[in-house]
C-alpha cells in the first residue's frame, strides 16, 4: 500500500513536471522567396479610353502563309483586318480601383493556418516608407497588395515580411522590391 502511494506521487510529479509550453505544429521559412523578387508600380498611367481600332486578322495571315487565296478566304468569311477594341494599358485598372499585387510567397510549410503581414520597409533609392507601409497588406496566400490610389513617391524600396502560425513567428527581410517609377 505505501508503495503504491510513493508510486502515484512519483507519477503526479514526473507528469506535472513533464509539461511544458511545447509549440504547436512547426513552421519552416528557410527556402522562403518571392518569384519574381520585385514587383513594379507605374507613377505614368496610361488611360487613354477604349476604341475600336481595325487590326490584321491573324487567322487571315495564317491562311495566307498556307498558300489560300484572298478570293477564297474572303468567300468563307475570313476578312484581312478585324475591329478589336483596344484601351490603355491602365484604363480597366483605374476604373475598378484594381491594386498592384506581387506574385505569391513561396517556399513556406508549416501548420495551417499561416498568416503573413507587412512588418517594415527599407528605402533603396529615394521614396517614403510611411506612405508605402499604410497601402500595403497581404493576401492570406502570401501575396503582396498595394492600393491602387497612393501617393508612394518614386523610388525602390525592400519589404520585410512576418511569416506566423499558432506557436511560430519569422522575420524575413528584404523579401521582396517594390520599384515605383
Amino acid at each position: 500500500m505505501k508503495m503504491r502511494k510513493i508510486f502515484i506521487i512519483a507519477m503526479l510529479l514526473g507528469i506535472l513536471t513533464a509539461c511544458e509550453n511545447v509549440p504547436v505544429g512547426y513552421l519552416i521559412t528557410d527556402n522562403a522567396e518571392f518569384d519574381p523578387d520585385f514587383m513594379t508600380i507605374d507613377l505614368d498611367l496610361d488611360l487613354r479610353e477604349p476604341y475600336i481600332d481595325e487590326v490584321p486578322n491573324p487567322e487571315y495571315e495564317m491562311y495566307i502563309g498556307w498558300g489560300f487565296t484572298h478570293d477564297q478566304l474572303v468567300s468563307w468569311g475570313i476578312m484581312p483586318t478585324i475591329e478589336k477594341e483596344v484601351a490603355g494599358e491602365h484604363y480597366y485598372r483605374s476604373i475598378q480601383k484594381i491594386p498592384w499585387v506581387s506574385y505569391p510567397l513561396q517556399g513556406v510549410d508549416g501548420t495551417r493556418p499561416l498568416f503573413y503581414r507587412v512588418i517594415g520597409a527599407t528605402k533603396v533609392g529615394g521614396g517614403d516608407v510611411t506612405e508605402l507601409l499604410s497601402k500595403c497588406s497581404m493576401r492570406g496566400d502570401g501575396a503582396v497588395e498595394i492600393e491602387f490610389e497612393n501617393n508612394i513617391t518614386a523610388g525602390e524600396y525592400l519589404l520585410d515580411i512576418e511569416v506566423s502560425n499558432e506557436g511560430y513567428a519569422h522575420e524575413l527581410p528584404n523579401m521582396l522590391r517594390v520599384i515605383v517609377e
